[in-house]
């Protein structure tokens, strides 16, 4: 969240404070405006973080599929229509996403370790290139396991992919044009590596 930007107000406090009684830690499971649709791929990595997390709790951005999803509410998950994605970023410890261009550089800028899940698009460029400069964790939701997702987010809980910090130093201290630049030649291929 940007300096001297408001945050969302007292029931999202309560959601995130509610979360922590129960839970060390809070995963923030988001596919995006349309992707939410994927209520399939946001079940699969509710049960697995639930399942291979136990000292987790989720809050889950459903969309339009939040009533078919409202069966996973309870003490350890949170489902909404739409969630306050950069304010929760600052609260979560790691966050499950689509690879969309917002929510990639929001987690670099905030430091928050993620598992990209592209389906479309630019996702699948920005998932490779995150997985290549070390700031992510990347897997195919056609073909994801409730077991892959819970397995990836406890390794990255436990784990921080490398350049992460690194990077969210550089953004906040440098800024996000000459970040961009270096994203860039850090993800320009080496050779042999075609």
């Amino acid at each position: 969240m940007a300096p001297g930007e408001e945050g969302p107000g007292a029931v999202w406090e309560s959601v995130i404070s509610r979360l922590r009684a129960g839970a060390r830690r809070v995963v923030l499971l988001a596919l995006g405006t349309f992707l939410s649709a994927r209520d399939d791929v946001l079940e699969l990595s509710i049960r697995g973080i639930l399942t291979w997390c136990p000292d987790v709790a989720v809050v889950v951005a459903a969309g339009d599929r939040a009533p078919a999803l409202a069966r996973f509410s309870g003490p350890r998950v949170h489902v909404a229509p739409v969630v306050p994605q950069r304010w929760l970023l600052s609260k979560v410890d790691a966050m499950v996403h689509h690879g969309g261009n917002n929510s990639f550089t929001e987690c670099v800028a905030s430091a928050t370790p993620a598992l990209i899940l592209p389906f479309c698009s630019d996702q699948f460029s920005i998932a490779h290139d995150a997985e290549q400069a070390r700031l992510a964790t990347c897997l195919n939701p056609a073909t994801l396991t409730a077991d892959d997702a819970g397995a990836a987010v406890r390794h990255l809980l436990e784990h921080v992919p490398e350049g992460l910090p690194r990077w969210s130093r550089e953004l906040r201290r440098r800024g996000p044009q000459w970040t961009a630049d270096r994203l860039l030649d850090a993800m320009e291929p080496t050779e042999g590596t075609l």
